[in-house]
């Protein structure tokens, strides 16, 4: 009988185990899938806080988005987006920015500084601002300040939710822009101005003043988001209605004519000033030349009244600007809007005339500055020419210089873009959508995504290949300069190191001898590159030899080297890719 109870008391205990077992298995497996999940999707894919904040808006506006906007959106013809990716690059980016908005200013305020705000995926809780103020506002040419009647506070918990940010977390970004430093740095608060006070203190609604201060002049990637950014700013306040429910929004297109924008910056025009022409139709004021044209008052030395004052969203907040991560989007409906709007301003077509049996049109685009791949505008363009050069068309681009619009131009008419990494390959969203490829080439260990994500939200194929650094200061020329291998020393470009012709790649001019098994330390510094050592093509596996983003280290070295035998691969697969998406 005892042993029964024993054999018994077994028999539970092993049922009882196996239940515990297979419990704690399902959860381990449950548990690792969530985690492999968690390690595939990138940060920025990830926002915890997005449901919480969408039950949190106002309203839904009842004023339509511009038309181009729903036209846009009906050309996905990919597969059905992610919520990531419609709230950060489709209609509902537009719509739930425009619902997120909070006032800064006490009641008894004369001025209404409201602030609109979107989620900031890479950081939980952030969020990404622009403003505008109304009402009670003046500038000081002594101060060389805006200044508003505006007793500033943090918004209501009733009125803003957990979508708005308190007034100390609205943002500033890198090369002092965003609106807190515009807040910061060009507007006093004042309770009470006496400025504002006398005279016609009410200010025209029809008028508005965008105060906007630039990050470089010369950088196309920073440029296109600064430019798209503007883009955003305008569009949300169309549809944002002045009153909850009414049929008003902030900016009416009518109001162009009388919309100023001012350059707080001293930063030179550059090639890209032009495009901010598409929000005012007309040229950007610096400040000077702006408080030039307005009638002072000399009694308080002031320019009163002012209508609206917009500050905008700023470029590094502009979602296309997501370059460290991975972004599985295959559809950008902003980005489409855009584009579509500067082929408008610039009155071009947005495909280009195709003669029946046309070739592939392969541009190679020179980069003369910081991360100059040795060889690009002579070897290997010759070799990738005498390759492909029966079947495609080859050239070599230089786009600095080059007025812009002829820039869209020779993108839109590029099949294949080709080109050391750089703000030159931002040119691939001109290219006709879809039916295109971009080629990246990287520096070693660089990691950065934004051209791959790019291509993806324009429907490109996108190929990738590493380049190694040249340590030394010195570098084989080709063809030689007073006989074969000929060594050329040049000036120091920051590597510290100092002339040694032992730290020279190679001693032969002879291109195709470029290969240094798996990255020969003479060149690298030591490091073994894997990149070096096999042609990648597009797929993100590439993007695994990175154990971790070295940009700061890396970014600014100026020569790098690529065999020709992978060079002349790599643009082959673009081109072939190119052909059969044509054929498809």
């Amino acid at each position: 009988m005892a042993r029964k109870r024993q054999l018994l008391g077994l028999v539970v205990v092993s049922v009882l185990f196996l239940f515990a077992f297979k419990t704690l298995n399902s959860r381990a497996i449950e548990s690792k899938e969530s985690w492999l999940t968690t390690l595939i999707t990138p940060t920025k894919n990830h926002n915890p806080s997005a449901e919480l904040d969408r039950q949190t808006l106002a309203p839904p506006s009842t004023i339509p988005l511009p038309a181009e906007y729903r036209a846009a959106s009906l050309l996905n013809l990919s597969e059905p987006l992610s919520n990531f990716c419609r709230d950060r690059f489709g209609l509902d980016f537009l719509e739930n920015f425009s619902r997120c908005r909070a006032g800064y200013c006490t009641e008894d305020s004369v001025t209404d500084l409201t602030c609109f705000h979107t989620p900031e995926p890479g950081v939980p809780g952030s969020k990404d601002s622009f403003c505008i103020a109304r009402n009670g506002l003046a500038f000081d040419t002594k101060r060389r300040k805006f200044s508003i009647k505006c007793q500033a506070q943090d918004p209501a918990p009733q009125e803003a939710g957990t979508c708005a940010v308190p007034y100390r977390n609205i943002r500033s970004y890198g090369y002092l822009t965003g609106p807190k430093y515009i807040l910061n740095e060009w507007v006093d608060f004042y309770e009470t101005t006496v400025s504002a006070g006398s005279g016609d203190s009410q200010p025209k609604s029809d008028s508005y003043l965008v105060l906007l201060k630039r990050e470089v002049e010369s950088n196309i990637w920073h440029a296109i988001n600064e430019v798209m950014a503007m883009m955003t700013t305008f569009d949300v306040l169309e549809i944002a209605p002045e009153t909850t429910g009414g049929d008003t929004g902030l900016f009416s297109p009518d109001a162009i004519p009388n919309t100023e924008i001012i350059v707080l910056d001293d930063l030179p025009d550059g090639s890209f000033f032009e495009l901010f022409q598409m929000f005012t139709g007309s040229k950007p004021k610096r400040l000077d030349e702006w408080i030039a044209s307005r009638r002072v008052d000399e009694t308080t030395n002031t320019i009163h009244p002012l209508g609206n004052v917009i500050i905008p969203f700023a470029g590094s907040a502009n979602p296309l600007w997501s370059d460290w991560n991975p972004i599985d989007c295959a559809d950008n409906t902003m980005l489409r809007v855009f584009v579509q709007r500067v082929f408008d301003f610039y009155k071009l077509p947005r495909r280009r005339e195709r003669a029946p049996g046309s070739r592939v049109l392969v541009s190679v685009v020179v980069r003369r500055g910081s991360r100059h791949l040795l060889g690009l505008d002579t070897h290997l363009f010759a070799a990738a020419k005498a390759r492909f050069g029966g079947a495609a068309d080859l050239r070599m681009v230089d786009f600095e210089g080059m007025p812009f619009r002829e820039q869209v131009e020779v993108a839109r008419d590029s099949d294949v873009l080709v080109g050391m990494h750089g703000a030159g390959l931002t040119h691939a969203m001109f290219m006709e959508e879809g039916r295109g490829a971009l080629v990246e080439i990287q520096p070693d260990r660089l990691c950065h995504w934004g051209f791959r994500n790019l291509a993806k939200m324009t429907g490109h194929k996108y190929f990738v290949a590493g380049a190694s650094r040249v340590v030394g200061n010195c570098y084989t020329v080709p063809g030689g300069l007073a006989g074969a291998g000929e060594m050329q020393i040049v000036a120091n470009d920051g590597t510290g190191v100092p002339y040694d012709t032992s730290r020279c790649y190679t001693w032969t001019t002879d291109a195709s001898a470029w290969s240094f098994e798996c990255s020969d330390p003479r060149v690298t510094g030591g490091d073994r590159s894997f990149w070096t050592c096999k042609h990648r093509d597009a797929n993100d596996e590439w993007y695994k030899t990175c154990k971790k983003k070295e940009a700061a280290d890396i970014w600014w070295m100026t020569r790098y080297i690529m065999e020709q035998d992978r060079f002349v691969e790599l643009v082959g697969d673009a081109i072939e890719a190119v052909r059969e998406t044509w054929m498809s």
